[in-house]
C-alpha cells in the first residue's frame, strides 16, 4: 500500500508547501505528486496530465491524498468528474481528504464514501462557476465604465470608486526623469537603483505605452469570449521621448547599445578595483582602518583575488594608495587635449522618428474619442500624418567628431570624487585610458610602487578614446609624467 499526497495549487500567488507539510504531518511517509509548472487551475482542467499519471501508478489499496476534496478535481463537467472518481477506485485505491468536516470522505470503499467524494467535487464546481459569475458581473460594470482593471506598472495607481477607478501617475517626474536617462544612453541597473527599482519592472514601465498615448487597452475574457474597451489616462511623456527610450532599450538588446551597468563606487576609494595585482592580475582593492591605538592607517591598495573568488594571491605586499592616486591625478592634469563629443552632421533621421513616434500617439488615442468633431479631426490629422511620413525624403546620417570646447585635464579636475556623477565620471576616464593602452602598478628603485601609461595613440582604424556618454579625446599626441609613466607612439 502506498499513500500519494496530491498537491495543486491555482496560482502563483499561492503555495504548495502548507498542503505538504499538512499532509505529511498526517502521513509521514506519503509520496508528494504537485504540479510541474507550480500551478494549475482545476476547473479548466490544467491538472489532468499530472491526475492521470498518478492514477496510472495507483494499486489496490494505495491512498490519494489532499488536503481538502477541491485540490483534485473542480470541473464543470459532472460526467468527467465521475469517471476520475472511477478511475481511481476500478484501481483499487481510495481518496483520503484532510479538511475538517470531511474526514469520513473516502476513508472507505463504500457506497456512501464514494458518492460524498463526488458530492463534494460537485458542490466544488458549483462554487467555482458562482465565483466566475459573481467576477464577470463586476467586471461587466467596469467595462461599461470604461474603467481600469488589472496591474499596473511602477509609479501608477489605480483610485476611484469600486467599479469606476481610474489609473494616474503618482510621481510624472519620475516617470519623465527614467525615460529622459534612458533616451540618453544610461544603463538600465544604474538608472533602477536611483529610483529603487529592479531592471525587469523598469523596463515594463519604459515599453508601457500609455505613458505617451494616454489610452490603456483592457479585455477580459469569460467563457471563451474576450471583451475589449479603453481606459483613458494623463499621459506624462512626449511621443518622441518614449521612442527614443524604446529604441535605447531595443539597441541594448540586440548588443549595439552603450549601457554597461556597474555597481556604485563609494568616494572613499575611487580606485579601488580599477588596477590589478601585479603578481597574479587579480583585481587590487583600496584597503583602510585604524591601527591599535587608534590612528587611522595608510590606506593600500592590496590583492582582491579573482572573479569571485575574493582570496589574495599573498605575493603582493600592497601600494600606498595615495601615492598612486596622486600620480593618476598629475596624469590627468596634464592631459590638455580637447574633449570631443560625437554628434550627427547631417541627416534627418530623427525627425522621420519623430513623426512615426506621434502616428502611433495617435493612432492609439483613436480608441477613446466618442465625439464625431474629435473621431474626424483625429482621422484626419492621422491621414495628414501618414501623407507626411510617404512622402519624407530620407537623407542618411552622417557623424563625426566635434570639439566641446573643454579639455581632459578640465573634465578632470570639474568631477568632484566626493559626489556620485564626479566619482563616476573619474573612474570612466581611466578606464577609458586603461582601454586604450594599459595603467599598470610597477616597482621603483627605491622599492615603493609607482605606474605606467601606456597610451596607445595610434591604434589603427581607431585613433578615438572613448569616454562614454557619447565624450572621447583624441590619441594623437604623447604625454609623459616622470620616470614611471610613458606613452607609446
Amino acid at each position: 500500500m502506498t499513500d500519494y499526497g496530491f498537491t495543486r495549487v491555482s496560482s502563483g500567488s499561492q503555495d504548495a508547501a502548507t498542503q505538504r507539510t499538512t499532509i505529511l504531518r498526517a502521513f509521514p511517509g506519503a509520496q508528494i505528486i504537485s504540479m510541474a509548472g507550480g500551478s494549475a487551475s482545476a476547473s479548466k482542467g490544467e491538472h489532468l496530465d499530472v491526475l492521470e499519471s498518478l492514477i496510472a501508478k495507483l494499486t489496490t489499496g494505495d491512498r490519494v491524498i489532499v488536503t481538502d476534496s477541491s485540490r483534485l478535481d473542480r470541473r464543470d463537467n459532472l460526467t468527467n468528474q465521475i469517471q476520475t472518481m472511477l478511475a481511481i477506485r476500478q484501481a483499487g485505491a481510495i481518496v483520503v481528504s484532510l479538511a475538517p468536516g470531511e474526514e469520513t470522505f473516502g476513508t472507505g470503499d463504500d457506497l456512501g464514501s464514494w458518492i460524498a467524494t463526488i458530492v463534494k467535487q460537485s458542490a466544488n464546481a458549483e462554487k467555482s462557476r458562482v465565483v466566475k459569475t459573481q467576477t464577470w458581473r463586476g467586471v461587466e460594470e467596469i467595462i461599461r465604465n470604461h474603467a481600469h482593471f488589472g496591474p499596473l506598472p511602477k509609479f501608477w495607481t489605480a483610485k476611484g470608486t469600486r467599479y469606476g477607478k481610474k489609473a494616474v501617475c503618482t510621481n510624472p517626474e519620475a516617470v519623465q526623469g527614467i525615460y529622459a536617462r534612458i533616451a540618453k544612453g544610461e544603463s538600465v541597473a544604474s538608472v533602477a537603483r536611483m529610483y529603487d527599482m529592479w531592471p525587469v519592472p523598469l523596463r515594463i514601465l519604459i515599453r508601457w505605452k500609455p505613458n505617451m498615448s494616454g489610452v490603456v487597452e483592457e479585455s477580459y475574457t469569460y467563457e471563451g469570449e474576450t471583451r475589449e474597451w479603453t481606459h483613458a489616462v494623463t499621459p506624462v511623456v512626449e511621443a518622441s521621448l518614449w521612442w527614443q527610450a524604446n529604441q535605447a532599450l531595443d539597441e541594448n538588446r540586440s548588443g549595439k547599445g552603450s549601457q554597461k551597468g556597474g555597481r556604485p563606487v563609494k568616494a572613499g576609494s575611487w580606485i579601488s578595483g580599477l588596477l590589478e595585482c601585479p603578481k597574479c592580475g587579480g583585481k587590487a582593492f583600496v584597503t583602510t582602518g585604524k591601527t591599535a591605538i587608534g590612528n587611522p592607517r595608510t590606506p593600500m591598495l592590496r590583492c582582491g583575488g579573482l572573479g569571485k573568488n575574493r582570496v589574495s594571491c599573498g605575493q603582493f605586499r600592497g601600494a600606498n594608495a595615495n601615492a598612486i592616486q596622486g600620480m593618476l591625478e598629475e596624469f590627468f592634469a596634464s592631459l590638455d587635449r580637447p574633449v570631443l563629443a560625437y554628434q550627427r552632421i547631417t541627416g534627418n533621421r530623427h525627425e522621420l522618428q519623430e513623426l512615426e513616434a506621434s502616428l502611433a500617439a495617435l493612432q492609439a488615442s483613436l480608441s477613446r474619442l466618442e465625439g464625431d468633431g474629435e473621431l474626424e479631426q483625429a482621422l484626419a490629422d492621422r491621414k495628414a500624418l501618414r501623407a507626411q511620413i510617404n512622402s519624407f525624403e530620407l537623407v542618411p546620417d552622417t557623424y563625426d567628431y566635434a570639439e566641446t570646447g573643454e579639455t581632459i585635464s578640465g573634465m578632470w579636475e570639474s568631477a568632484d570624487p566626493g559626489q556620485a556623477d564626479g566619482l563616476e565620471q573619474r573612474r570612466a576616464m581611466i578606464q577609458a585610458v586603461k582601454n586604450a593602452g594599459s595603467i599598470v602598478l610597477m616597482p621603483q628603485a627605491d622599492g615603493s610602487w609607482g605606474i605606467r601609461v601606456i597610451l596607445i595613440t595610434r591604434r589603427e582604424g581607431e585613433p578615438i578614446i572613448d569616454l562614454g556618454g557619447g565624450l572621447c579625446f583624441r590619441g594623437d599626441e604623447t604625454s609623459v609624467i616622470g620616470r614611471v609613466i610613458e606613452s607609446l607612439e
